[in-house]
Formats: C-alpha cells, structure tokens, sequence
C-alpha cells in the first residue's frame, strides 16, 4: 500500500505547488515568474498522472517474466534479484498452485514448472476477486503487480489477473 501513501503525498505536493504558482501570478502578474510557474506546475500536474496510474497498476508493466525465470534470477542471487524488482510492475506468467485469504485479502500462489521450490503469492485487489474464482488450479495464467516483498514466496501486491 505504499503506492497510496506515495499518490496522497504526491497529491499534497501538487497541491501546495498550485498554490504558490496562484500567489506569483497574482503577486507579478504578467510577469516572466508567473508564466514559468505555470508552465512548472502544468509539467508536474502531467508526471504526477503519469506515476499514478503506473502505480495504480494500469500501466505497462516494468518486467513481464515467468515463475521459471523468476525461480532461477532468485537461485542465482536473491538480493540483487529482489533489488532488481523490488517496487516494479511485473507481469508474472506461472502455474496456479492455489488460492486463499490472508488477513481479509485474497490471494494466489504462482509456481513453476519444474521441481523448484520458489512461488509468487499474488495479494489480488478487491475488484479482481470474482476474476479469481474462475481460475482452475493447475491451470497457465498471467497475473500483474508491484512487488512488495520477499519471505518464503515473492510477494505482489494490488495485483490483477490477466489470464
């Protein structure tokens, strides 16, 4: 949930930013300050949308990678791997080994192919829970999101299937 304390944080910043862009322009009205204060406050207004809806998990993906691949980044060297994605859309390709609820939140458990033992537990938005429930076990599927942590499996957050 970070990206949302991230957004609210960028929102107040934009927000104070707006502000001081209102009191130059009525304070040099017509003058150079107040136009490259507006044009300051328009370039931040864009890359704040862009981030958001990046972070909002909408966007393109940062990485689209499998489990397997994920599985053998992580044999290889598990600090730089989670380094590399930490806070990164993934779109992650694998197995559905099972599904569940954690603390009020649904979740599901990518694995490979193979006899690895590594697995992506995907945390799913709210929104996504009844795309969940048509998924069968043992079946490919595609599923995005942020990744958040790293314990015993690679943990997604906000995540959403694409199947």
């Amino acid at each position: 949930m970070d990206y949302m304390i991230n957004g609210a944080l960028l929102l107040l910043l934009v927000g104070g930013i707006i502000f001081v862009i209102d009191i130059l322009y009525r304070r040099f009205k017509g003058e150079r300050l107040a136009k490259i204060g507006s044009i300051f406050g328009t370039a931040v207004l864009a890359l704040m949308v862009f981030f958001l809806t990046k972070e909002f998990n909408t966007g393109m993906p940062d990485f689209k990678v499998t489990v397997d691949k994920l599985s053998q980044e992580f044999r290889k060297n598990d600090v730089a791997a989670f380094a590399k994605y930490k806070n990164k859309l993934l779109s992650v390709t694998g197995r559905h080994a099972g599904s569940g609820i954690d603390s009020g939140q649904q979740w599901i458990l990518l694995d490979t192919s193979g006899m690895s033992t590594f697995t992506v537990q995907c945390f799913l938005r709210r929104p996504e829970a009844a795309n969940a429930a048509k998924l069968q076990t043992g079946e490919q599927i595609t599923l995005k999101g942020v990744v958040a942590d790293q314990s015993d499996n690679l943990i997604l957050n906000d995540c959403s299937v694409v199947k």
